[in-house]
This record gives C-alpha cells, sequence and structure tokens, in this order.
C-alpha cells in the first residue's frame, strides 16, 4: 500500500491515474484539450527582416547635415585643451559660478577636515554644470572656427 506523500503515488497519478480515482485521468485530458501543437507554432520568416526594412526612411537625415557634422567633429578634434580649460575656469570664476554655492557652505557650515559634506544631487548638479560649460566652450571655439575658415571648393 502506497501512502499520501509516497512519491511511487506522485508516480502512479502523473501517468494516467490511479484505480479507483478516475476523475485524475480525465483532469489531464482537459488541461491538454484546445488547439494542436501545429498550429501554436510561428513561422521564423513571419518576423525575418525583408531589403527593405534595413533602408533608413524617407526622412532620415538630410547627407548636408551628416557632413556639417562630421566636420564639426573634425573641428572639435583640434582645439587646444589648454585654450578650453582656460574658458571654463574663467566662466567658474563669474559672479553666476556653480561652485559659489560650494564654497559658501564650506564657509559657512565648516566641514569636518578633510570630509567634505554635500548631497549626491548637489554633486550631480555641479557635474551637470561643468559638463555643460565644456560643451559651450568647445561648441564656440568650432563656430568660431568654422566662421573664419574658408570652405574648401
Amino acid at each position: 500500500m502506497t501512502r499520501r506523500g509516497d512519491p511511487g503515488r506522485l508516480q502512479e497519478q502523473s501517468t494516467g491515474g490511479v484505480a479507483g480515482e478516475p476523475h485524475l485521468a480525465s483532469t489531464k485530458q482537459r488541461q491538454y484539450e484546445g488547439e494542436p501543437m501545429e498550429s501554436q507554432s510561428f513561422s521564423p520568416a513571419d518576423y525575418a527582416l525583408r531589403p527593405d526594412d534595413l533602408l533608413p526612411p524617407d526622412d532620415f537625415e538630410d547627407e548636408d547635415d551628416n557632413i556639417q557634422w562630421r566636420e564639426y567633429c573634425r573641428m572639435a578634434s583640434t582645439l587646444d585643451r589648454a585654450r578650453i580649460l582656460e574658458v571654463v575656469l574663467s566662466d567658474l570664476d563669474g559672479n553666476d559660478s556653480p561652485l559659489f554655492e560650494f564654497i559658501d557652505s564650506a564657509l559657512h557650515e565648516p566641514h569636518e577636515p578633510g570630509r567634505p559634506k554635500e548631497s549626491i544631487t548637489k554633486l550631480a548638479q555641479l557635474g551637470q554644470s561643468l559638463l555643460n560649460l565644456i560643451a559651450k566652450a568647445v561648441d564656440d571655439q568650432v563656430n568660431l572656427r568654422m566662421a573664419v575658415e574658408v570652405p574648401h571648393d
């Protein structure tokens, strides 16, 4: 005789039921009724890319814009890093410097020696301000060079 928690009984039930318990076999039949497996499959061709899918849309950015962007990148790569640093540092020395908030905080609420205190949010804002200043300095220098340089035709 097999006990209720015995693995042998579970094996018998999973293979089609136990004598005297026909409801187990009929339950399994109902679980598998429905669409045959063949109708549930999909064709990989339905999801494959066609050659037309690889072409850019008609409203794709103009070739002239692409040429201008490449020229901008070429010009930016020739800029003097020291000049960009000089411009960014002079912007940080202005009346609206993003550093003043941190300097004022350190003066009015002194930090423990060697352990500055600021929130990650404020530091992220400072980092974003610095990145904006750097991007502006590069952009200004590139635009100045592009305005001065004579096109090569």
